[in-house]
Parts: C-alpha cells; sequence; structure tokens
C-alpha cells in the first residue's frame, strides 16, 4: 500500500482567542513627530545655509587651490580646517541645545498620549473590568528616562553626520583643484541625504518612546500581554511582521516579559516598533486562562 503523505502540525497561537479580551489598538501620535521632526530639520537647514555659505565664501575669497608639483597649497588647506573646526563647534553648540529641549517636550508630550491612550484602550476591554494605569510607576518613570536619553543621543549625531561628510568633500574638491565647481554638487546632496536621515530618524524615535513607554504603563497596569499588530502603511514591509501568526508576528498573542522574536536572520527579541523604522504597534491582552 503507498504510505499516506505526512501531516505537519501546524504551531498553534500562544492562546486560544476564546480565552482572552483584547483591547483596542495603541497609534503612535503622528503630529508629536511631526513636531519633533520639524524642530530638527528646521535647525539643521538654518546651519546647513550657514555652513554653505561660509565654504563658498571661503572659496571665492581665497586663492584658488592648486597643485605646486607635489605640494598642495597650505593657505586653502589651513583655511578650511579652521572653518571645519568652527562650523563644527557651533552646529554642536546650537544643536545639542535645540536637541534636548526638543527631545524633553516630545517625551511630555508622548508620555500624556500613552496615558490617556493606554486608558481607554483598557477600557474597552470589556464592561465590569476596571484596570488602573500608573504613569507614576517606576517601570514608567525608568522607560520614559531610558528613551529619552536614546532618543537625544541619536539626534545629537547630525552635525557630526553633516560636518564629517562636507568636510571630506571640501578637501576633495581642493585636491581636485576644480573647487566649487565639484563642491557645490556634492554639498548640496551630502545635505539632503542628512536632512533626511535626522527627518526619519525624529519620527522613528517618536515611535520608540511611544512604544517602549505604552508597554511600561500596560505592565504598570497588570497586562502581561499583547497582540502584534501589523501597521499596514510601510512601503517596504518586514514579511515576517506583515504575516499572521504564526507564519508571521501579526496578530500572534505574546508575553511582555518573554517576547517573541523579530529578525529571524539575528534572532533578537522585542516588541512592536524596535527594530528601526518598524511601524507595527500592539494592544494590550488580557488572558482569563492566567
Amino acid at each position: 500500500m503507498a504510505k499516506k503523505p505526512r501531516i505537519m502540525a501546524r504551531k498553534p497561537p500562544p492562546q486560544n482567542k476564546a480565552n482572552i479580551l483584547s483591547g483596542s489598538t495603541l497609534f503612535y501620535p503622528i503630529s508629536v513627530g511631526n513636531e519633533y521632526q520639524h524642530t530638527i530639520t528646521r535647525t539643521f537647514d538654518l546651519l546647513r545655509v550657514e555652513a554653505e555659505t561660509e565654504i563658498k565664501h571661503l572659496f571665492e575669497y581665497t586663492d584658488s587651490p592648486v597643485l605646486d608639483g607635489a605640494t598642495l597649497d597650505a593657505s586653502i588647506v589651513n583655511s578650511a580646517a579652521k572653518l571645519l573646526r568652527k562650523l563644527r563647534a557651533r552646529f554642536n553648540s546650537v544643536f545639542n541645545d535645540m536637541t534636548d529641549k526638543a527631545t524633553a517636550r516630545m517625551i511630555e508630550r508622548t508620555s500624556g498620549n500613552v496615558g490617556s491612550d493606554v486608558k481607554q484602550s483598557l477600557e474597552q476591554i470589556g464592561e465590569g473590568i476596571s484596570i488602573r494605569v500608573n504613569m507614576l510607576a517606576p517601570v514608567v518613570k525608568e522607560t520614559i528616562k531610558a528613551k529619552g536619553y536614546e532618543a537625544a543621543n541619536l539626534i545629537k549625531r547630525v552635525p557630526g553626520k553633516y560636518l564629517d561628510g562636507i568636510g571630506a568633500e571640501v578637501m576633495r574638491s581642493i585636491s581636485s583643484g576644480r573647487g566649487l565647481q565639484d563642491l557645490q554638487p556634492a554639498l548640496e546632496k551630502h545635505g539632503v541625504k542628512v536632512r533626511n536621515w535626522s527627518k526619519n530618524v525624529a519620527l522613528d524615535q517618536t515611535r520608540k518612546v511611544y512604544d517602549g513607554v505604552s508597554t511600561a504603563a500596560m505592565k504598570s497596569a497588570g497586562i502581561r500581554k499583547f497582540e502584534w499588530v501589523h501597521s499596514g502603511g510601510s512601503n517596504d514591509p518586514r514579511e515576517y511582521h506583515l504575516l499572521p501568526w504564526p507564519a508571521g508576528l501579526n496578530g500572534g498573542i505574546f508575553d511582555i516579559d518573554d517576547p517573541p522574536v523579530i529578525d529571524k536572520r539575528t534572532g533578537e527579541r522585542g516588541f512592536p516598533g524596535q527594530l528601526p523604522y518598524c511601524r507595527c504597534t500592539k494592544r494590550p491582552v488580557v488572558d482569563f486562562e492566567d
């Protein structure tokens, strides 16, 4: 007789959804992210104009950089190096001050949204179920502090990222002897690149603050599980995050204290929004079998 085909058992979801109740999905505040990124990119734009103006002025009013045998004209090199040091000091001073203030405001607004959003989400779980959110709980306060520190430090990398690039372009244009002919388009291209990076990082950090603080707020309320919700808003979604559980993460229910693998390549475990530019979110879950 022919052998019967072997049927592979599919891994069941962590819980039977008949035994659980879910709150409404948590979505990060878009207006907060937009305000944060606007403050950062506006400051960057002002400093970028200042830098490009001074560099252009340097090349227009300094002897043309030329190679004299094997020796590069030292005057333009020294002047350029001095200008780049001056720009770095100014960028760092202005950007650090702006970042601390903008991040503090972003943290304050995001945390306020988390408190009301998690409360409203838990109210949707079921009639007669009362769950209190404590935004002053140590786990929430420490998460807010850690996420704020992480966001600010990442944004403060913008001046270095920009000035390292334009510094290299300035010296390259001097050594080539072509001056502004090569430099102007290179400055434009690098400026746009860093501006887009800073904008995306600001939006991503706002999401990370919201997701981290909302998870901590859920824990403060005694919630121990969450359902993974794919946002559906990305042009290039991570397939593993998009596919329904158990082939992917979407719709899976997981323990907060034992989060799922979010990157199958590295084995990294974590939460929605943890990976760079991940827009996934979650909804709180009450499991009556616990």
